[in-house]
């Protein structure tokens, strides 16, 4: 459907944007982490963990407005997106080495809420996020210190389940009613072309009542204005013809 269609490349626009913010994001990064407002840590790490990570992010923005009217559904392109930010909190929390970072997996993992709308890839996603968390929680803090963020992920993922049920029946309501108006629209549009009005000069013969049509040929009123018009004969006697027609036919009698 074409309303889909525009809601999908809107929803391209909308990706790359939010990639665009990102990048920025960690861009900024790296004049802060170099001036120690971040804490303790390996500086020169961090500072390029947010240098490339702004790159990579970047150039994902450029590919999402490259991409943006050459895919049919943006989901591939989201759950990509996802993943990346999912790469730049997990090694972040690998790089300070301390679980209070897991604020940023929390984020991407309601962030995917909203921008997956398929089920499926949400599933996915999230599994993949669970995995990735837990693997490199108990690297920093062993399996006691991951257990006490543990509840917060799981909570951060039934959030998310649940903005994207909400998401997806706003969607879907969106949809029928633009649907509708398309349907209203085709259907006035329709009509309009089958309404047609009479104006102007029309030249018509003084003796016979024939019309000159835009041919050039002499034709029936009944047969013009049918051609043009919504309107249908019926054909019956005046008065007047009546008496003249029965004067004829008395005539006519021998």
């Amino acid at each position: 459907m074409e309303a889909r269609r525009r809601i999908e490349i809107q929803r391209m626009r909308g990706l790359a944007i939010g990639a665009f913010a990102v990048a920025i994001f960690l861009f900024v990064m790296v004049p802060w982490r170099l001036s120690g407002s971040p804490g303790p840590g390996p500086m020169t790490l961090l500072v390029f963990h947010a240098g490339a990570w702004g790159m990579v992010v970047l150039g994902y923005a450029w590919l999402l407005k490259r991409m943006r009217r050459r895919v049919a559904t943006a989901e591939g392109m989201a759950f990509g997106l996802m993943l990346i930010g999912l790469g730049v909190t997990s090694t972040q929390l690998l790089g300070y080495g301390r679980l209070q970072e897991t604020a940023g997996t929390l984020l991407v993992s309601l962030v995917s809420g909203v921008v997956l709308q398929r089920r499926r890839s949400l599933i996915a996603f999230q599994g993949i996020l669970v995995a990735v968390w837990v693997s490199a929680a108990i690297q920093v803090a062993g399996w006691s210190g991951t257990a006490t963020w543990l509840f917060d992920i799981v909570l951060a993922c039934i959030f998310a389940f649940s903005l994207q049920q909400l998401l997806s029946r706003m969607n879907a309501a969106l949809l029928h009613r633009l649907e509708r108006q398309r349907q209203t629209l085709q259907h006035l549009r329709q009509a309009l072309r089958e309404v047609q009005t009479l104006s102007g000069l029309i030249p018509i013969c003084a003796h016979c009542k024939k019309i000159r049509n835009d041919g050039g040929y002499w034709e029936q009123v009944e047969s013009y204005i049918q051609a043009r018009s919504e309107a249908e004969f019926t054909h019956g006697i005046c008065p007047e013809c009546s008496e003249e027609v029965r004067r004829e036919l008395q005539d006519l009698r021998p």
